[in-house]
């Protein structure tokens, strides 16, 4: 069964392994670029300064830099330091860059291109689910659904096996690439469907479940069409009802401010 915990931090983009410390300093200082408390073309405070303001060794504050550098946050030139980069340059796939966003509570601005990922990878996985599925991959289905409809009380159990139905649909695809792609952004998907379930309340939730249901009936029935039809309908409610969470809480933010 899928699992829905949240990622871990990227790994180092070379497959080495990374310390909590360095970890931690990559995503305090991720989260001042994508901020602007650290605005592009400029410097990196210096290795010594990092070193005495995390009270950290200098392979820890290299490392953090690296994963930095992995992320595209940051150009580091011999001589002259470690440059934060653009936007433009930056990795959106990378889970730093993404936490980085959702730590500044930064959702407004990546969540149209994220809903449109979801549409482009699991409408079609819907409809390959449902020429491919297998009787196993049908009863996981039917498993998260039941779970789903047996927790809409409860925000958090909701999500959770709303995220778990989702990805065993992609797994029933068939496609590993499906997967692949989603797994990178799999912690604002996440933090998305946390956002969904609170805001729509129980009836919302009542509503993910029935399209869910539908779905499901679909993709058992190995009619492909219409698994397409309903995913894609129920992607637009939930782009709606994500909008509209973000925007009440980047309000209630502001408000607070």
């Amino acid at each position: 069964m899928s699992n829905v915990a949240s990622p871990a931090v990227a790994p180092s983009a070379d497959g080495r392994p990374t310390s909590g410390k360095s970890a931690g300093i990559a995503r305090e200082l991720a989260s001042q670029v994508v901020s602007g408390g650290l605005h592009p073309g400029t410097l990196l405070p210096t290795e010594h300064e990092l070193v005495q303001r995390h009270g950290a060794s200098r392979p820890v504050i290299r490392e953090a830099s690296r994963l930095l550098g992995g992320a595209g946050l940051v150009e580091t030139r011999h001589g002259v330091g470690s440059i934060v980069n653009p936007p433009r340059l930056w990795n959106v796939f990378d889970p730093i860059v993404l936490k980085a966003h959702l730590d500044n509570r930064n959702l407004p601005a990546i969540v149209d291109e994220l809903l449109e990922l979801r549409r482009v990878v699991e409408v079609e996985s819907a409809g390959t689910a449902a020429r491919r599925r297998s009787s196993e991959q049908l009863a996981t289905l039917s498993v998260w659904l039941d779970r789903m409809g047996a927790v809409l009380d409860d925000v958090e159990r909701t999500a959770s096996a709303d995220f778990a139905f989702h990805e065993a649909i992609i797994e029933a695809a068939g496609n590993r690439f499906f997967g692949g792609i989603l797994r990178y952004v799999r912690e604002a998907l996440w933090e998305g469907r946390l956002l969904t379930s609170q805001e729509g309340g129980w009836s919302g939730r009542r509503r993910a479940f029935e399209f869910h249901r539908a779905i499901l009936e679909a993709i058992a029935a190995g009619d492909a069409d219409r698994a397409r039809d309903v995913m894609t309908e129920h992607l637009k409610v939930a782009a709606s009802d994500l909008r509209q969470a973000v925007l009440s809480t980047s309000g209630a933010k502001e408000a607070a401010s």
